[in-house]
Order: structure tokens, then C-alpha cells, then sequence
């Protein structure tokens, strides 16, 4: 019977599990290498005194030496092959691990959109009844947060409407997924978002533990107006920076 696909979540686990062994395949043959050269380090120098100590045996002792030597070198140009290619799969796996975590969250996506629809439309709907009720249109007060920020020295609190609250971790899920997406496939990823810094939140955690495995990976420039998140992302700087106001009660 054909297997049935894996979900996201059991996929990112396996590609972690994964990447484990390869790097761990990596640091074998790293040391092999290293084990192979730290020897012919220590043999070559004494190459010359050995052979001239050897006085009438010295052509069967610079035999033995060439073959030690030969065996070295290739034995140490075979391992750094395979180190090339253990690294090799340990990035094609790291970009893996990116893709499967960006697909976790995807999944996580549809349900957020929903509720956060389902809030809107009811919320809509109460806000309309209170008009009918009261004949005042009412709707949820707005807070200036760069004014609040100037007012109270930068330390407040306020507690957002739940509206806001799912709506912003669906532009959260949207945004990390197009810059994890960006990562997975091998491009740069984006740092500004027109002139504003792209919020530190949306970046996964595993840029970082995966920086070091993709030396490709970089976090620079801006995100382009094209891209399909570049709106969400825009949005979130802005809210961050106090560019635009939250809505507030």
C-alpha cells in the first residue's frame, strides 16, 4: 500500500532528524581529513633524516615513504570529496528544514483567516445592531500610538480589540511564511520594507541556526513591491514604527 504524504509538522521534524545526521556525517569525514593531514604533517619532516639514516637500506626506506606519504595524500584528497559533498547535503537539507517550517505554518494559516473572518463579520454584524439600537453609528476607537508614545515617555499599555489581534497573526503567518519561502529557495532575504526595518518577529529563529550551514543566506536589501506579502509586511513595520495607528479600546 503507497505511504500516505507526511504533514507539515511530521516533515519538519524529519528534516531536522535529517540534517542532525548529515551534519554529523560532515564532522566525520571533517576529521577524517583532519586525522589524515595532522599525520603527514608530522611524517614530512622526517622524511629527509629518515631516508639519509638509512644509509645502504635508504632506497627501501624512500620506497616505504613515498607509498605512506602517496597513501596520505590521497587518503586526505578522497575525504575533502566527500566532506564536499556531506556539505552539499547538509545545505540542500538546511533549505529543507526552511521550506517544512514555512509549510507548518502554512497550515496554520487557513484556520487563522477563518476565524479572523468569522470575528470580523460578527463584530460588523454587533457593531450594526448597536446603530439600529442607539440610531449613532458606533465603531471601535482608534488609538494614536505615536501620540500615546510621545504622551506617557514611551511606557504604556492598552488592550487591542480581538479583531486586531487575529488579524495581526494572520499577516504574522503570511509575512514569516514569505520570507522563510524566500530562504528555502536560495534567495536573499529582504531587511527593509520601503525605508522601514522589517520587524525582527518575522524572521524564524532558524535563520540564525541555519546561518552558519547557508553562507548564501543573507538578510539584506529590500523586499520588492511586487512580492505578494509586501503589503502584510508593510503594514506590520509601519504598525511597529508608529508610522500607522492600532486600533485600541
Amino acid at each position: 500500500m503507497a505511504g500516505t504524504p507526511q504533514e507539515p509538522v511530521t516533515r519538519l521534524a524529519a528534516a531536522l532528524e535529517q540534517l542532525k545526521e548529515h551534519q554529523a556525517l560532515l564532522a566525520q569525514w571533517e576529521a577524517a581529513r583532519a586525522g589524515k593531514q595532522a599525520e603527514l604533517d608530522d611524517l614530512e619532516p622526517r622524511i629527509g633524516p629518515e631516508v639519509l639514516a638509512a644509509a645502504g637500506d635508504a632506497g627501501a626506506v624512500a620506497e616505504r615513504l613515498t607509498a605512506q606519504v602517496n597513501k596520505l595524500r590521497t587518503g586526505i584528497e578522497i575525504d575533502s570529496f566527500a566532506a564536499l559533498a556531506a556539505a552539499d547535503q547538509v545545505r540542500a537539507t538546511a533549505r529543507v528544514v526552511l521550506q517544512a517550517e514555512a509549510d507548518d505554518l502554512r497550515a496554520e494559516l487557513a484556520p487563522a483567516q477563518r476565524a479572523f473572518a468569522q470575528h470580523e463579520a460578527r463584530t460588523k454584524d454587533l457593531l450594526e445592531q448597536l446603530q439600529q439600537h442607539d440610531h449613532v453609528p458606533y465603531a471601535p476607537k482608534m488609538v494614536d500610538v505615536d501620540q500615546l508614545r510621545r504622551e506617557t515617555g514611551g511606557s504604556y499599555s492598552m488592550v487591542l480589540p480581538r479583531t486586531h489581534v487575529l488579524g495581526e497573526k494572520v499577516r504574522q503567518l503570511i509575512a514569516r511564511v514569505a520570507l522563510l519561502e524566500l530562504a528555502a529557495a536560495g534567495q536573499p532575504v529582504p531587511y527593509f520594507v520601503e525605508s522601514m526595518v522589517i520587524p525582527a518577529e518575522l524572521y524564524s529563529p532558524r535563520f540564525t541556526e541555519l546561518r552558519d550551514l547557508l553562507p548564501d543566506l543573507q538578510v539584506t536589501g529590500h523586499l520588492s513591491a511586487e512580492h505578494e506579502a509586501y503589503n502584510v509586511v508593510r503594514t506590520i513595520a509601519m504598525e511597529v514604527t508608529g508610522t500607522v495607528a492600532l486600533s485600541g479600546r
